[in-house]
């Protein structure tokens, strides 16, 4: 496995884990720093190539 990959990977499971309030946290604070496209382009990526965890990070986060 590669190192993006993994990164991706580790990144979904921790978005899964938040909670709804800690998720609008989440979501305005990448919107503050202009990431929040990146990642949910990098999710898409990984969820196309089958990644479940992407596309439940997806889910997870209202994007679906």
């Amino acid at each position: 496995m590669d190192r993006t990959f993994l990164d991706i990977q580790a990144t979904a499971r921790k978005i899964c884990a938040l909670d709804n309030q800690a998720v609008a946290e989440f979501i305005w604070q990448l919107r503050q720093d202009r990431k929040l496209t990146t990642l949910v382009h990098a999710l898409n990526e990984a969820a196309y190539e089958s990644r479940p965890d992407a596309r439940a990070a997806l889910d997870h986060l209202g994007f679906v």
